[in-house]
């Protein structure tokens, strides 16, 4: 029997709110939402006043100048509200993850920098189609995330120091006047080029998600954490990145090589899912997580790099409290990982995972990690859905729907080679869904309901896709398949799935996608850059 472990976590709710900041002398903001019950939160100074635009006396309060006060309103109806917000000295919004309406086609008015002297703007998990920050030019941070948007410009925004636009539709990001950028995040969106030559006070930079063939850090000198995981790069090159003291996250790209012998405060790599054949950590001396599962090491490769681990004590402190980290290393899923020594590590105070001489055929589990994420890892084929089941000490065993509100990304990992039939049925806070490359079949009814999910990728391994797999999942605004091949499809895979959604295929597949049973139903078919 397989166990899956819970933690405990908090969830939030999506939203549909437009944010837009009119030209006026008075310093007038206005935010047009769609749902049953709205809030937001402001941060300043002086006199505000808010009009709910229901006919309902307006709202007056002082700001407290340190700290921020939260506005809410439940409507009795659901239409289109103009809520606006007058105050000269307002110098941050969130109007984040308010409660889910009906979509419609927004897009931002200008704002006028003089009277609207926004800070700080938060409008993530909304479902923006458009936003127009051009004359709000004190910005330092924003968050957009989780939005709709296809376009975004930050050209006039030469304040920011933190950037966050992951989860849209992105297919150009232009940052090169953000010089003052130390954050940027631009996950999961469907960008081919991302260039940070000019961004050299950036310290973190996370991109992974897209569809990146290059990528150029060589002046980001003062990098610390740098995510560039699930894109398309052969080569990358950190050799410049010496400041790099926390992650490297490359993984699943298709580097044959990778050099980190100049960064050697690094405590975290994960470079499993490309085509590497050898890797030196000699230098990585406070290193203690390294995952090189899904490449092309060797048994004597692997024992090599073993060799190349430090037997070093890395200590961390909570509280001012002393502990002890463990070290660790996964090597799943290369060809040697069933001929190579583990104990050359273990020896040096190392903990290795994917040594699979002698393991079970077939030891998928799952385990629900912070921040709503279940990872299906282990190895095999997921067993089909049905109930939830408790053994006797307490886990659930193979099904989550008992946890289902509490779950919101999905992480199918590598060497799992199957989705189960009902395995994500009707999870409807689910926002994410990263399949691995080894899937090679989607079962009926995976993720049928999943009314939040707005993007899916299909990897290049699955062949075959069961009847309503993707049923219901009406938020849908791109589907990426990445297979030269058409997967087989069997009947209503996207049913009540809009047939105006972007399919994106390789390269090459765009006639076979077009002739496919299933497939030729999508009406806007592009391949992928």
């Amino acid at each position: 029997m397989k166990r899956l472990i819970f933690l405990t976590i908090v969830s939030i709710m999506l939203s549909t709110f437009v944010f837009r900041c009119v030209k006026n002398t008075d310093g007038i903001m206005t935010l047009t939402a769609t749902a049953r019950e709205t809030g937001f939160e402001l941060w300043g100074s002086g006199t505000v006043t808010v009009d709910w635009g229901d006919g309902s006396e307006k709202e007056t309060v002082e700001l407290p100048g340190e700290g921020n006060v939260k506005f809410k309103r439940v409507f009795s109806d659901i239409i289109p509200r103009t809520i606006t917000i007058t105050g000269k000295n307002v110098t941050g919004l969130d109007c984040s993850s308010n409660v889910s309406g009906t979509a419609l086609g927004y897009k931002t008015t200008e704002s006028d920098s003089a009277s609207v002297k926004l800070i700080r703007l938060s409008c993530r998990d909304n479902k923006i189609t458009a936003l127009d920050v051009s004359r709000n030019r004190a910005l330092t941070y924003l968050s957009c995330s989780g939005n709709l948007l296809t376009e975004l410009d930050v050209s006039r925004n030469t304040a920011l120091t933190g950037l966050f636009c992951d989860n849209n539709q992105l297919t150009e990001l232009d940052v090169s006047k953000n010089t003052m950028l130390t954050f940027l995040r631009c996950c999961y969106n469907l960008l081919t080029e991302l260039d940070v030559s000019r961004n050299a006070a950036l310290t973190r930079l996370f991109c992974m998600y897209n569809h990146l063939t290059e990528l150029d850090v060589s002046r980001n000198t003062a990098l610390e954490e740098l995510f560039c995981s699930y894109n398309h790069l052969t080569e990358l090159d950190v050799s410049q990145n010496t400041a790099l003291a926390g992650s490297l996250g490359c993984s699943n790209n298709q580097l044959t090589a990778l050099d980190v012998s100049r960064n050697p405060t690094l405590r975290f790599i994960t470079c499993n899912g490309n085509r590497l054949t050898a890797l030196d950590v000699s230098q990585n001396t406070v290193l203690s997580w390294l995952d090189c599962s899904d490449n092309q090491f060797t048994s004597e490769a692997l024992n090599d790099l073993f060799n190349t681990l430090h037997d070093n004590v890395i200590p961390f402190y909570d509280d001012s409290v002393k502990f002890i980290m463990e070290k660790g290393i996964g090597i799943s899923n290369n060809p040697g990982s069933a001929y190579c020594e583990p104990g050359i590590a273990e020896h040096n105070g190392w903990g290795v995972s994917g040594y699979t001489a002698g393991a079970d055929e077939n030891t998928v589990y799952a385990t629900l990690r912070t921040w709503g994420r279940l990872v299906i890892e282990g190895k095999g084929t997921m067993e089909d859905m049905a109930c939830v089941i408790i053994d006797d000490n307490g886990h659930f065993i193979y099904s989550w729907n008992e946890k289902r509100d509490s779950i919101t990304r999905i992480i199918i990992d590598s060497d799992v080679t199957s989705i189960g039939q009902n395995a994500f049925y009707c999870f409807n806070r689910i926002n994410s869904v990263i399949i691995a490359n080894s899937v090679k079949k989607i079962g009926c009814d995976a993720f049928s309901g999943c009314s939040k999910l707005t993007s899916i990728v299909i990897p290049n391994c699955v062949t075959e896709i069961g009847s309503r797999a993707f049923a219901d999942c009406n938020a849908l605004t791109s589907i990426t398949v990445l297979s030269l091949v058409p997967p087989t499809m069997r009947d209503d895979v996207f049913k009540n799935v809009n047939t105006n959604v972007r399919l994106y295929v390789p390269v090459g597949s765009l006639e076979a996608y077009n002739a496919a049973d299933g497939w030729k139903e999508f009406t806007c078919i592009k391949t992928i850059k």
